[in-house]
């Protein structure tokens, strides 16, 4: 007899973002953190594996496709992909619950609506009838709001001086680049040792700012 066995992996990452402010044309950088997570069920040891790749290219995915919202250190500007980034996830758990709701209107509604026509008394589905309209009614409305709310929502509003606060929290200035490069050439040719690898460098400089920001 064969045991299906779950299997959960939980992958954790960082990557280093650079960019040039397209406002005053200022390099930096910041580091991103992410983690994902995937399962797999099998009898046999091979959905360890299968969860590690999933979970590992979920996290790859991730990295290279999400943004966090650092302003430019100089002059506080958050960059455009910044600014599409905030918008698209802005109350994204309001379209979720909007979708959700839809859903259930839709699910269970339909069905409710064949249903009562073999019931001899109409008060008997009145209200389940009438909360399922008030369903297809609320859930596209949470989908039109958010998409209204995600539209006004603009990151650059807010005071330059708190811009610039959070800049100086996360964002890594270009000398600090030029640093973490020339100790990554290091340690790719071997010129220091002990060298560390790209993955702890960040790490320290998280640690780092965190200090700082505390």
């Amino acid at each position: 007899m064969v045991i299906a066995t779950e299997h959960k992996v939980r992958a954790e990452g960082s990557r280093l973002k650079e960019l040039d402010c397209e406002k005053c044309r200022a390099r930096y950088g910041y580091v991103m953190e992410r983690d994902a997570s995937a399962t797999a069920t099998s009898g046999g040891k091979a959905a360890g594996w299968r969860a590690e790749d999933r979970a590992l290219d979920a996290l790859d995915n991730k990295l290279d496709t999400e943004l966090d919202i650092i302003p430019c250190p100089r002059c506080g500007w958050v960059q455009a992909d910044m600014v599409r980034w905030a918008k698209r996830t802005h109350w994204r758990g309001l379209r979720n619950a909007g979708i959700a709701v839809t859903a259930i209107a839709v699910l269970f509604g339909v069905p409710f609506r064949f249903a009562e026509q073999s019931i001899s008394r109409p008060s008997d589905s009145a209200f389940p009838w009438t909360t399922f309209l008030l369903c297809a009614a609320i859930g596209p409305g949470l989908i039109i709001l958010r998409l209204a709310l995600a539209a006004l929502h603009d990151p650059n509003s807010g005071s330059r001086e708190a811009l610039r606060a959070l800049a100086e929290e996360r964002a890594i200035p270009a000398d600090e680049l030029d640093e973490i490069h020339a100790e990554e050439e290091e340690r790719k040719h071997g010129e220091k040792e002990p060298s560390l690898p790209l993955d702890e460098i960040l790490r320290r400089q998280i640690r780092r700012w965190r200090r700082r920001g505390g």
